[in-house]
């Protein structure tokens, strides 16, 4: 066992992120490249350092109300029907009392609220929030992609069905549309490698690290979202993590050591979301 255990905030929602891609129903890398989207039209619209990085790092985790159900992975992937509210209202009340994560999830909540109204929110226009309709073009734009055909050849099909929709802001449809002249912006979102380094730079949390009680927070959400995979489960990955916690204890670990073997119980069927 470590002596120590610091992770920056980065490298966990990264991981987080990361553990969302393992769908089984064709949404891999969603959210990665949701998230290259809304950076590009962040960094043209000349947001704030601290308000573009929120806007990444709610769009890499804005469909985790929805990673416990694969058939709602499928149906937010291909519609955009009034049930398709249920996930986002989740998200964010998986994530509102959360340390640090509580940011994202206002964001998260309204990430499909449509910019003419008849939101469960009430919401309408510019009172949505602008993050959240960042995400929300963002995300369609990613979906409307065909990864078996060169993204630079369906451009302009995926342009059309954006200018087309009344869902979106009509300002971020002008935003998209200058954007989608340039061939940098296609060609990042389908680069592997610049999916894996474009959070590099990301700086919001500063120099700030996650103790050992920060990270058991916000894994005890992931193990929520994990446990839900399954009517069966309920709070499974918790009493696994009790257990786990209990045994190092009886065997005289260290209290540092006990909670990394409450952190680890808790992520142990992390693989269940694929």
């Amino acid at each position: 066992m470590f002596n120590s255990l610091k992770v920056h905030p980065v490298s966990f929602i990264r991981a987080m992120s990361n553990a969302l891609e393992l769908s089984a129903t064709g949404i891999s890398r969603h959210h990665r490249r949701t998230a290259i989207i809304a950076k590009h039209i962040g960094e043209f619209l000349k947001l704030k350092q601290d308000e573009l990085e929120i806007l990444i790092y709610s769009a890499l985790l804005h469909d985790i109300g929805a990673a416990s159900n694969w058939n709602e992975k499928h149906f937010i992937a291909y519609c955009e029907d009034d049930l398709i509210f249920n996930h986002a209202e989740k998200g964010y009340l998986i994530l509102k009392d959360s340390y640090p994560l509580g940011i994202l999830a206002e964001p998260i909540r309204y990430h499909h609220d449509r910019y003419y109204g008849g939101n469960p929110s009430g919401l309408k226009g510019e009172d949505i929030p602008l993050i959240s309709r960042i995400i929300h073009i963002s995300d369609r734009i990613e979906v409307l992609i065909n990864n078996d055909v060169h993204i630079l050849f369906q451009r302009c099909n995926i342009i059309q069905v954006i200018k087309e929709s009344n869902y979106f802001d009509p300002k971020l449809v002008q935003v998209f549309n200058e954007l989608s002249k340039f061939e940098y912006f296609w060609l990042d979102i389908v680069n592997p490698i610049y999916q894996n380094h474009f959070l590099d730079d990301i700086s919001f949390f500063g120099k700030l690290l996650f103790d050992i009680d920060d990270l058991i927070d916000m894994a005890e959400i992931f193990a929520k979202v994990v446990d839900e995979t399954s009517h069966y489960t309920a709070e499974h990955s918790k009493n696994v993590a009790k257990i786990y916690k209990f045994l190092a204890e009886k065997r005289g670990f260290s209290n540092l050591e006990c909670k990394q073997f409450y952190l680890a119980g808790l992520l142990h069927d992390l693989g269940k979301l694929a």
